[in-house]
């Protein structure tokens, strides 16, 4: 990865972290030899990322599928604790006494009086 520096010097990188964001000046004025070398590298890197992200996004949905007997219990377990969680909530809302709206049974009586 190459950094172009707000300075306009170039920082040549083997890892991702701490790349450049919005607001870092690539190139200064009119630009020179070593700021455009820097600037087609970053696009072609951008280029590769671009792939990478749409090769991510067109993935089969089978691949989104839990892919071992590990991952399918794990999932099932977790998927068990939040259904005893519902039924736990069910209860609860269940005891409370429902809410009465007064508001709209007003509009409701006063609809039918011509």
């Amino acid at each position: 990865m190459i950094n172009v520096l707000p300075s306009g010097q170039i920082e040549e990188r083997t890892d991702n972290v701490g790349t450049p964001c919005a607001g870092t000046r690539l190139a200064g004025p009119g630009g020179n030899a070593a700021s455009k070398a820097a600037l087609a590298t970053l696009k072609r890197q951008l280029k590769q990322q671009l792939a990478a992200v749409e090769k991510q996004q067109t993935a089969s949905p089978d691949s989104l599928l839990p892919q071992s007997v590990g991952e399918v219990d794990d999932l099932t377990t977790k998927l068990n604790g939040a259904l005893k969680e519902l039924k736990i909530r069910r209860s609860e809302l269940s005891k409370k006494p429902a809410p009465v709206a007064k508001k709209t049974a007003a509009k409701k009586t006063a609809a039918k009086t011509p």
